[in-house]
């Protein structure tokens, strides 16, 4: 079982994203970190981590046009500024979070795997809080 952690360095959270499958029956489960995103204005970078495949197998991508899609996500707290593919297998997002009250978030991945598998997993959480974290300078 894993865990993954997501972790914070200045003003970037980088989230990793497992993307395990299963060498016995090929089935692909995700696993990415549960995050906070404090008040202000922050990048969130996605990577994508490959498990459970033999070295001759393609590893998971980022799809290029959906990615990372925001989903629920509270009324008049946050705003997209901007949002990007970095390489195939990291994704990020810009965004400035206004929230006055604590909420949480979801968002869908769409991964890519040679021979046309797409994934449009799960609902991992996301806790947009109005508690600012200066980030370091």
């Amino acid at each position: 079982m894993l865990f993954p952690t997501a972790t914070l360095f200045r003003d970037t959270i980088e989230v990793p994203l497992y993307a395990v499958t299963d060498t016995k029956d090929g089935t692909t489960h995700l696993y990415a970190a549960a995050f906070f995103l404090p008040l202000g204005s922050w990048t969130v970078v996605w990577n994508v981590i490959t498990m459970g495949m033999d070295a001759a197998s393609e590893p998971f991508t980022f799809d290029a046009t959906a990615g990372v899609q925001l989903r629920l996500a509270p009324l008049n707290a946050l705003d997209i500024l901007w949002q990007k593919q970095l390489s195939p297998t990291q994704w990020a997002l810009r965004l400035e979070n206004y929230a006055q009250e604590i909420a949480t978030m979801s968002y869908e991945v769409t991964l890519d795997q040679p021979g046309g598998l797409v994934l449009h997993p799960f609902d991992p959480s996301v806790v947009v809080t109005p508690d600012p974290i200066e980030p370091p300078t």
